[in-house]
C-alpha cells in the first residue's frame, strides 16, 4: 500500500480567548482523549501567533502529559501579535535577532523544540529580506536540532524566490493553499520533483467539516484574499460556494460517504505520498473525525477523476497579497 498523507491538526484557534472558556476546555480534553488512545504519531500545526500567542503553551502541556515522543509538532515564527495602545495588531519581523529570540521562546512554550519550524510569511516585496531570514532560520534550527525547516505562503511571484533556491537554502517543506478547487498543478509538480514535503493548509474540507460552506470564503480577510468570483456583491460568491457544497452533497449521497470524507480522500490522491494536510479545529466535533474516519478514508482513482472533473468548473487560483 502507498503511504497515506498525514493529517495534521491545525491549532490556530487553540487558546484563543475570543472563543468560550468551555469550548477551549472541551477542545483540549478531546485532543488529550483521542491522542492518548491513538496508535498514530500525532501531527499538530501551531505557530507563535496562534491562539493569540497561547496555542503553543497549551500544546506543550498536552504533549508533556501524553508523551512528547508521540507528537510531531510544527510551529512558525515571523508573525506575532502586539498591542499598540489598547489595539491588538499583527506584526511581522525578519531580522536575525528577532528570529533567534522567537525560536528560543517557541521552544520554551512547547517545553521542547518543535520537529519542524516555518517562516510564517515571506516579506511582501523584498525577496532578499526573505532569503536572509531563511538563512538565519536554518542556522538557528540546526543549533536547536530542529530537523525540518519550511516556509508558508511561498510567494513564488517574487524575484529571486524559486523552489530550487529554497531547496539550496536548506528548506525542505513548503506549506501552501492547495485543495480540490485551487490545485496549483505546476507548483505541486515542481515541489514533488525537488523532493519537498508538500503541506496543504486551509483545505476545502474545512468548510464541509464545520458544516459551513461559507467558511471556505471567510477563512481569509477581505483585504488579504480575493473573492472566488469577480462579482462585486457578496451574494454571488455565497451562491457560488453553495453550488460547490451542493455538488459535494450530491456526490456523497451517490457514494454513501460524508462530503468531508470524499474531500479528504481526493486530497490524499492530489497531494501524493510525501505530503501532509492540515485541518483546522475549533471544537470537539472537529477533532473526533480526524482521529477516526478521516485517517482511514480511501477512494478509487477513477472516482477521484470523475469528482475532480466535475469540480474543474469551480477551479480558481488564489492570490495571496505577497504573490
Amino acid at each position: 500500500m502507498k503511504k497515506s498523507p498525514e493529517i495534521s491538526i491545525g491549532l490556530e484557534k487553540l487558546g484563543d480567548v475570543r472563543f468560550s472558556k468551555e469550548n477551549q476546555e472541551n477542545l483540549v480534553a478531546s485532543i488529550y482523549e483521542n491522542a492518548s488512545k491513538s496508535s498514530h504519531l500525532i501531527f499538530c500545526d501551531s505557530a507563535e501567533i496562534y491562539g493569540l500567542n497561547n496555542s503553543e503553551k497549551l500544546l506543550g502541556k498536552l504533549a508533556q502529559k501524553i508523551g512528547r515522543q508521540r507528537f510531531h509538532i510544527s510551529s512558525k515564527v515571523g508573525l506575532t501579535y502586539k498591542y499598540e495602545g489598547s489595539k491588538l495588531i499583527t506584526y511581522r519581523y525578519f531580522d536575525e535577532y528577532s528570529i533567534k529570540s522567537a525560536l528560543e521562546n517557541s521552544c520554551k512554550r512547547l517545553n521542547s523544540a518543535p520537529n519542524r519550524i516555518y517562516l510564517h510569511w515571506p516579506h511582501a516585496t523584498d525577496s532578499e529580506v526573505t532569503i536572509n531570514c531563511l538563512k538565519s532560520l536554518v542556522l538557528f534550527a540546526e543549533k536547536l536540532h530542529i530537523k525540518e525547516v519550511g516556509i508558508c505562503n511561498v510567494a513564488l511571484g517574487q524575484p529571486n524566490i524559486t523552489l530550487a533556491i529554497l531547496k539550496d537554502l536548506g528548506i525542505s517543506v513548503v506549506q501552501e493553499r492547495i485543495n480540490l478547487l485551487c490545485r496549483k498543478n505546476k507548483f505541486l509538480s515542481n515541489a514533488k520533483n525537488l523532493d519537498f514535503k508538500v503541506v496543504s493548509h486551509s483545505t476545502f474540507a474545512q468548510g464541509i467539516l464545520t458544516n459551513s460552506s461559507k467558511e471556505i470564503l471567510e477563512e481569509g480577510t477581505q483585504y488579504e484574499f480575493p473573492k472566488f468570483l469577480n462579482e462585486s456583491k457578496h451574494k454571488y460568491e455565497y451562491e457560488w460556494i453553495d453550488k460547490v457544497s451542493s455538488l459535494m452533497k450530491e456526490i456523497s449521497s451517490k457514494l454513501g460517504m460524508n462530503p468531508h470524507e470524499i474531500v479528504i480522500a481526493c486530497q490524499k490522491i492530489l497531494l501524493g505520498e510525501n505530503s501532509e494536510m492540515i485541518i483546522g479545529v475549533r471544537n470537539k466535533a472537529h477533532i473526533d473525525p480526524i482521529f477516526n474516519e478521516l485517517r482511514k478514508v480511501r477512494i478509487d482513482d477513477s472516482v477521484y477523476q470523475k469528482i475532480t472533473d466535475k469540480l474543474k468548473t469551480f477551479q480558481y487560483e488564489a492570490r495571496l497579497p505577497n504573490h
